[in-house]
């Protein structure tokens, strides 16, 4: 059976499709995780409303996942799905996931969801623990030049 070329199944199976698919290579060793791939496992699976708990990261589940600017988000509960949902900019990493020093640099890089800083009601990636150590000395430094180059990296 051949289908057209403009046939698009309908949302509901894409996004099905798409967490079969997800859920089946998470046992790979070599599973990539980058955080602005179309159809990638952001945060490599955490619930990204958990950051901002008192308990910190939390693994997400399958059955709790969400279709969110072209990746898949997992949550622990239907509650951090829903919180999420409702306002997915407020627990979403700022800069697209991607590590604060590779924004300043110009060459974004998916930060590391184990190295991580809740500041001022924002998650912020880093991609290693000196990087974080940094930001920590001069906070506002940092994300000053950070929200620079992020509007010109977005400008490109």
């Amino acid at each position: 059976m051949t289908l057209h070329p403009s046939f698009q199944p309908p949302a509901t199976l894409r996004m099905t499709l798409a967490l079969l698919t997800l859920v089946a290579g998470l046992g790979a060793a070599a599973w990539p995780a980058p955080l602005r791939a179309e159809g990638r496992l952001a945060l490599e699976g955490r619930d990204a409303v958990s950051y901002f708990t008192a308990e910190g990261p939390k693994p997400g589940l399958a059955g709790h996942a969400l279709h969110w600017r072209g990746l898949v988000w997992f949550f622990a509960s239907a509650q951090s799905l829903n919180q999420f949902e409702a306002n997915p900019a407020a627990y979403a990493p700022r800069y697209g996931g991607n590590g604060v020093k590779s924004v300043i640099a110009g060459k974004p890089r998916a930060g590391d969801p184990d190295h991580y800083l809740v500041l001022d009601g924002r998650l912020y990636l880093f991609g290693s623990a000196a990087e974080r150590a940094a930001m920590l000395d001069d906070p506002a430094g940092f994300r000053m030049q950070a929200d620079v180059a992020w509007k010109l990296l977005r400008a490109r």
